[in-house]
């Protein structure tokens, strides 16, 4: 799938953590088991999530004169982020966790400019 003046797509594979309850199997950021129990021993996994994402990439000017110069200008897509299984994560993701993502994929359709 291609977007109308985007520089590039890029696919790739992160890792984020994640705590695990033993008895549910649910999983919980660090903030949200926290809320529910501080004292209760959860289980620290790393879970490998699937990333698609485009972006456009517009390199900045910084020689010359003011008036002249400008900085980079990028907008970034997350089209997907998804598990082993499948399923959905977009909206399980913590504000830190999606700003990784997006410089991920604005570092990754520099190399297409």
């Amino acid at each position: 799938m291609s977007y109308e003046g985007y520089s590039g797509e890029c696919c790739f594979s992160v890792s984020i953590e994640r705590y695990k309850d033993p008895d549910t199997g649910k999983y919980y950021s660090l903030e949200e088991a926290e809320k529910i129990d501080p004292d209760e021993k959860f289980e620290i996994e790393d879970l490998i999530l699937y990333v698609e994402g485009n972006a456009y990439y517009i390199p900045g000017y910084f020689d010359g004169l003011p008036e002249n110069c400008y900085p980079d200008e990028s907008d970034v897509n997350i089209l997907s982020v998804v598990d082993e299984d499948n399923n959905d994560w977009m909206s399980k993701l913590d504000k830190s966790e999606i700003d990784l993502i997006e410089n991920v994929i604005i570092e990754e359709v520099k190399h297409y400019y």
